[in-house]
């Protein structure tokens, strides 16, 4: 499909659906009307955007020279006079509007034959947000929601200031007040006040609401948040705060404390070790429980939770300092629940229908310990601490399936996340030609480092550079007499004043660059 066939907002949108009811008679089958739904659409193109396709229908054969020792190339294509087309263009046009839900309409079906039909109608407003839904109720009566977004309240006294900046900063969609009616009767308002934090992050003060007629009343008050907008403190209006610790790089909460602003607990605890992707779960565990041993004689109560990222919850200790533990399958399914003395709880099994049903789980044993990277030369790894514990992995097939699982996780990561103890080698270089001015420069594939080194006529020197493979390079722009050149064992090459070699491999008895 070409970009100019495009149309990404009106896409297919469903427009009827009915429900039936299977009734088996004898020797028949039949279907009866439960429920049917109708919606109906507003659909309008407001603009086009232009732009110009560009596609090369004709391709010449290519061919490259070189200029340079270096293995540098240019690319050279000639193009004939013969009236061949080698490019075609044509404009393209990418239509933008909307595509609106306007109206649903549900009828239900009873089994006398009988039917109750519901309607609801949606009004937008400029930025095609939905602003308001009109219901008509059972009992005749019109149910109405209105809804309230930044760009309405920009000029309100209470609500204008942080409503401005919301615009400014293109944060339209944001529900700011919905308010209820029946028929012209108010029945229902909440509105959130959001407030400037700092940090960029502009988020909610507080939610009011009222009824009737009555005065608006603070429901929920926000207190602090975090530099990641997480939210830190919270209460009811005039009510026990709740306070949150983020963990896992600040993306999920893993204290939960009743009684205590976050000033107070946000210090008891070493972010850096929540926050680290190779903590394990018993160091958090054991960095949380400072909160806990820090409150113990107040009336807070201290709830935190561990986590295995994008699977679930791994551990859950109450106040009274009692953990559940929750186990995986390596499919990434909820398998077991256990109390903190090891009995199970739960047990979940999974099966395909119509296959018998298969619970036999196996989980690994602990496999922490240190582990040597095998990207290393032997005796040249530095031991790496590997954290896997208790029931991190699981097979159906067998006890030992589940630990290899295990083993291999923990060798992966050493793999990559393991170093290796540099070992060094001197390298010999020697020039014995008459030419002054010449470079080599040794490049590591593997780090990327590089290492220069100058040498003039008849003479010769030695450095210090790591073990490992390399790109050599041999240069001198005034040295125009052809000259030979050799790297390591058994590497040669020849040229007037330049010359390159790859993938060199240098060590302790292949260690010596020549020009001669």
């Amino acid at each position: 499909m070409h970009i100019y066939d495009f149309n990404y907002w009106n896409n297919p949108s469903l427009i009827l659906k009915t429900d039936y009811k299977r009734i088996e008679n004898t020797g028949s089958v039949s279907y009866q009307k439960q429920r049917e739904l109708v919606n109906n659409y507003a659909v309008k193109t407001t603009a086009f955007v232009k732009g110009l396709h560009v596609q090369k229908v004709h391709i010449y054969t290519q061919s490259g020279r070189s200029i340079g020792g270096f293995g540098k190339y240019a690319e050279e294509e000639g193009v004939q006079s013969n009236n061949v087309q080698v490019y075609s263009f044509n404009e393209y046009r990418i239509p933008a509007g909307y595509k609106n839900l306007m109206s649903s309409n549900e009828t239900l079906y009873s089994d006398d034959g009988r039917s109750i039909i519901s309607s609801v109608a949606y009004e937008y407003n400029q930025h095609q947000l939905m602003s308001k839904t009109i219901k008509a109720a059972s009992d005749g009566a019109v149910l109405t929601t209105q809804v309230k977004y930044p760009f309405d309240l920009t000029e309100d006294p209470v609500y204008g200031a942080a409503s401005k900046e919301m615009v400014s900063r293109n944060m339209l969609n944001v529900t700011i007040e919905q308010s209820d009616y029946k028929n012209s009767l108010h029945i229902k308002s909440v509105k959130t006040k959001y407030k400037d934090w700092g940090n960029n992050i502009i988020a909610p003060e507080y939610i009011e609401s009222n009824t009737l007629n009555n005065a608006s009343e603070v429901m929920l008050r926000y207190i602090a948040y975090d530099n990641q907008a997480n939210i830190c403190s919270v209460s009811k209006e005039n009510d026990v705060v709740q306070s949150y610790i983020w963990g896992y790089n600040k993306t999920l909460p893993v204290a939960q404390v009743t009684g205590a602003d976050y000033n107070t607990i946000g210090r008891l605890v070493n972010q850096g070790i929540l926050n680290n992707p190779q903590s394990t779960e018993q160091q958090i565990r054991n960095e949380l429980n400072n909160v806990r041993t820090a409150l113990l004689g107040t009336k807070a109560m201290v709830t935190t939770f561990t986590f295995k990222p994008l699977i679930g919850m791994t551990s859950q200790t109450d106040p009274n300092g009692k953990t559940t533990y929750y186990m995986y399958d390596s499919y990434g399914r909820l398998s077991y629940i256990k109390d903190h003395e090891g009995n199970v709880l739960k047990k979940y099994c999974y099966n395909y229908q119509g296959k018998p049903e298969s619970c036999n789980l196996y989980f690994s044993k602990d496999y922490s310990g240190n582990y040597n990277s095998k990207n290393c030369s032997l005796g040249s790894f530095q031991p790496y601490y590997i954290s896997v514990p208790e029931g991190q992995f699981s097979s159906t097939a067998s006890q030992t399936a589940a630990d290899l699982l295990a083993q291999q996780y923990a060798q992966q990561q050493a793999n990559q996340y393991g170093t290796c103890l540099t070992s060094y080698l001197t390298i010999n270089y020697y020039n014995r030609t008459d030419a002054n001015g010449y470079t080599i420069r040794l490049y590591n594939t593997s780090t990327g480092a590089s290492y220069n080194f100058s040498v003039n006529a008849y003479s010769s020197g030695v450095g210090q550079i790591p073990v490992g493979t390399y790109n050599i390079s041999i240069h001198n722009d005034s040295d125009n007499n052809y000259r030979s050149y050799s790297a390591g064992c058994s590497y040669y090459n020849s040229g007037y004043g330049n010359a390159i070699f790859y993938n060199v491999p240098l060590s302790g008895t292949c260690n010596s660059i020549g020009i001669y």
